[in-house]
């Protein structure tokens, strides 16, 4: 009987996420709190806001140093 409750509960559930809709939303700018800078592990982005760097560190094998990132909005950028 358990089985067929749950069974029961996931068919409802299944069919009220299928009856949603989603919506896009717009972001005007985020900040992060001790990111790995741009340039370490082969990848880079832009950010149009300020970019205070923090603390240098050593992961498989290369230097790199983390940053905070506050009032802006920018795109990652991944090399291949």
């Amino acid at each position: 009987m358990r089985i067929k409750a749950r069974a029961l509960c996931a068919v409802a559930l299944a069919m009220a996420l299928g009856s949603a809709q989603a919506a896009l939303i717009a972001i005007d700018h985020y900040d992060i709190n001790d990111a790995v800078l741009s340039g370490h592990g082969n990848w880079q982005h832009t950010y149009g806001g300020t970019i205070t760097p923090g603390t240098p560190f050593f992961q498989n094998g290369q230097f790199g140093t983390t940053a905070s990132y506050f009032g802006g909005s920018g795109i990652p950028l991944f090399a291949g």
